[in-house]
């Protein structure tokens, strides 16, 4: 009678923890989510037909939204690898980009329009209900303005945690950096782009 007890407590227990090993968090997973960035371009200038300029941007911070797309798969009972692709819709925005030369000055409005970061993440079960993950990726930061649209490069690292909430949907949190890489602003100089977001959102594991 006592070991029939207490299996029907295990079987019990074990129905309400629906994410209890590595395996339960695996496959296809969508999330969205809503929180914080904010950016800041930097420019190292450089000479145009003899003459030294500077290109000076203003910090960019305020709303940001995700959607996201993965796929994790169980390597052990507490340990997953996995792929997915994350969209950070930024439009609206703006960064004001101020070019001098010669002592003149003119500046123009930047729209950050999206970021989109392709990447690998490395998950681990800390419990019955929760995970915890690290993300690297390669991202795409677009913007534009009233002269034509632009992108910079860069590389993302992450850092989320997952709950489950119910069934197969969970919250999570997630902290993104970009470092972003040296690309050319036209002439001879290059500017940056390094940006964060703090996310906060829901998602379903299918």
């Amino acid at each position: 009678m006592f070991k029939k007890f207490l299996l029907l407590i295990l079987t019990v227990v074990g129905s309400n923890f629906v994410f209890a090993q590595a395996k339960d968090w695996g496959g296809i997973y969508g999330q969205l989510g809503i929180g914080y960035q904010t950016a800041s371009f930097s420019a190292s200038g450089g000479t145009y037909a003899g003459t030294p300029y500077s290109l000076g941007f203003s910090n960019t911070n305020g709303f940001a939204s995700r959607v996201g797309f993965g796929y994790n798969n169980a390597i052990t009972d507490k340990w997953l690898i996995g792929v997915g692709v994350d969209n950070f819709p930024s439009k609206g925005n703006n960064s004001t980009a101020t070019a001098t030369i010669g002592g003149k000055s003119a500046s123009e409005t930047l729209n950050v329009n999206t970021v989109t970061n392709y990447f690998v993440e490395a998950g681990y079960v800390l419990n019955a209900e929760t995970m915890t993950y690290l993300k690297i990726g390669n991202s795409t930061t677009k913007y534009g303005g009233n002269l034509g649209a632009d992108s910079t490069k860069g590389t993302d690292f992450g850092l989320g945690l997952r709950h489950s909430l119910l069934g197969s949907i969970f919250g999570y949190g997630e902290v993104n950096y970009i470092q972003g890489k040296s690309t050319s602003d036209g002439l001879t100089g290059t500017v940056k782009s390094p940006s964060t977001y703090v996310i906060l959102g829901a998602g379903y594991v299918f």
